[in-house]
This record gives structure tokens, sequence and C-alpha cells, in this order.
């Protein structure tokens, strides 16, 4: 029963995700950046117009059949980011990126769920 309960949480929690527009995916990224990374202000409104950039790229890809694009939008996307912080804040951001990336994983090898 516990497992099933688990499962289904999981689910959940993925299907909570993909709900999410891309403005809110946006906001919830810039909230880990201004929680963890101390930025400017010109940092921050650079920050968030670049993760919407790229959670409407990444919408408009899985809508036209492109999962494959995922990673190299991502990868567009750190590099655009790695332009604007400094190089400790980067580090940060990309622990955390490598962070999730294993959260991740655990959920779909039936682990537990995480959070941004």
């Amino acid at each position: 029963m516990s497992a099933a309960i688990l499962i289904s949480t999981a689910a959940f929690g993925q299907q909570q995700m993909q709900d999410r527009s891309p403005e809110q995916r946006a906001q919830r990224q810039m909230k880990w950046m201004q929680a963890n990374l101390a930025l400017t202000s010109d940092q921050n409104d650079k920050a968030y117009n670049i993760l919407l950039k790229y959670a409407s790229e990444a919408d408009n890809a899985k809508t036209g059949g492109q999962r494959g694009a995922r990673k190299e939008i991502q990868a567009d996307k750190d590099a655009e980011l790695k332009g604007i912080l400094t190089g400790n804040q980067y580090q940060l951001y990309a622990a955390h990126m490598e962070q999730m990336k294993e959260k991740m994983q655990q959920r779909r090898d039936g682990g537990q769920q995480g959070s941004y």
C-alpha cells in the first residue's frame, strides 16, 4: 500500500510541474536564485528574462514533439546565465542543477520526489 502511495505522490508531483506555465516555472526558479545567489537588481531582471525565454522554448519543443531538444535548451540557458552570473554564483547554480538532475533521476528510478 505505501508503495502505491509513493508512486501516486511522485506522479502527482511530476504532473504539477508539467501543469505549470513558463511564467510560473521561471518565477519558481527565480525564487531559488534570489534566495541563494545574492543577485543584483540587474542580474535579477536579466536572469528572469533568460529563465522565461527558455521555459517558453521548452514548452514549444514539448508541444512540437521535440523532447530531445531539452538538453540543448538547458545548455543554451546555462550559457546565457553564465554570462550574467559571477563565477561563484554560477558554481552554486551549477551545483544546484546537478542536485536537481540527481533527484529527478531518483524519482524516475522510484525514489522520493524533490523540490526546486
